[in-house]
């Protein structure tokens, strides 16, 4: 294990020693690839910070347009789990404006995530089911009969309470 982590290091450093002589060549594009993200990966994964640091001197040299996250263990993480949790436990209870805002954060933290159609679906099911029963209990009714209509969804038999109360 311990000849393994010197190796990885002087990999590092070999590589940082290649990216110093070869310049812009080796770090054409504006961030690091998944591929020039692995020895930081390990590094990170194995709390091994000294090692960890010099990886990440080596990725801003190599990349110097690049800001690697706060949170470094967030560079394995290629797709969002735990938001996507959060999303719908949101939905679940209710919190439908800290849905959506959690969707715009979870895109903006992994911009090639969008929401599955099932979530946005649900979303929007929630979304004018809560309009529906605030029309309701004000009693407006043209506006509950105007969301059923825009809102099909919330006539279907497993919501056949709404058929009800309109």
């Amino acid at each position: 294990m311990r000849s393994d982590l010197t190796r990885l290091r002087r990999v590092a450093v070999a590589l940082a020693c290649v990216a110093a002589v070869s310049g812009p060549a080796l770090g054409q594009g504006a961030a690091p690839s998944p591929r020039d993200l692995e020895a930081l990966n390990y590094y990170v994964g194995s709390n091994d910070t000294t090692a960890a640091e010099a990886e990440l001197r080596r990725l801003r040299a190599q990349f110097p347009g690049w800001q690697p996250p706060a949170d470094l263990s967030r560079l394995r993480q290629t797709q969002p789990t735990a938001e996507i949790d959060r999303i719908y436990r949101e939905i679940a209870s209710g919190n439908l404006t800290g849905a959506r805002k959690t969707i715009t954060d979870t895109q903006a933290a992994f911009p090639s995530w969008t929401p599955p159609d099932e979530m946005t679906r649900l979303l929007e099911t929630s979304e004018a089911q809560a309009a529906f029963d605030n029309a309701v209990r004000s009693g407006n009714s043209q506006q509950a009969v105007e969301i059923a209509r825009r809102s099909p969804q919330l006539l279907r038999c497993d919501r056949v309470n709404n058929a009800w109360q309109l």
